[in-house]
């Protein structure tokens, strides 16, 4: 079983949204900039493909931050995915993802946490 690590776009209760932000930014080594440009396009998923020990343990490291995440199984997703594609009776080639699993891409900041989450 897999599971993705995603970012809600808000801060955990009493968190300062500013110091939440900077805190993420020096962590994973990204600039205040691109942390705000990530934090406007969430809920989007930072991390996927994690076992749960890895999703779990930088959840902490983002919660730390004071940040909202999630740690979503991808077995969840990919039941919803069969179950509509089922209903639906359409072949592969015609599969669309519904918009509200669709995830946003920035290939420099995602080239960047990539390279951090795959360390060690």
């Amino acid at each position: 079983m897999s599971y993705n690590l995603k970012l809600t776009g808000s801060t955990l209760e009493h968190s300062d949204w500013t110091e939440a932000l900077e805190a993420f930014s020096s962590l994973f080594s990204i600039s205040h900039s691109d942390t705000e440009k990530l934090m406007t396009i969430a809920p989007v998923v930072i991390k996927p493909d994690l076992s749960s020990e890895k999703a779990h343990a930088l959840a902490k490291l983002v919660e730390g931050c004071g940040l909202e995440c999630l740690v979503e199984s991808t077995d969840v997703q990919d039941a919803s995915m069969s179950a509509i594609n089922d209903e639906a009776d359409i072949s592969e080639d015609e599969q669309e993802i519904p918009v509200a699993t669709q995830t946003h891409e920035k290939k420099g900041l995602f080239a960047k946490l990539k390279a951090l989450f795959n360390r060690g």
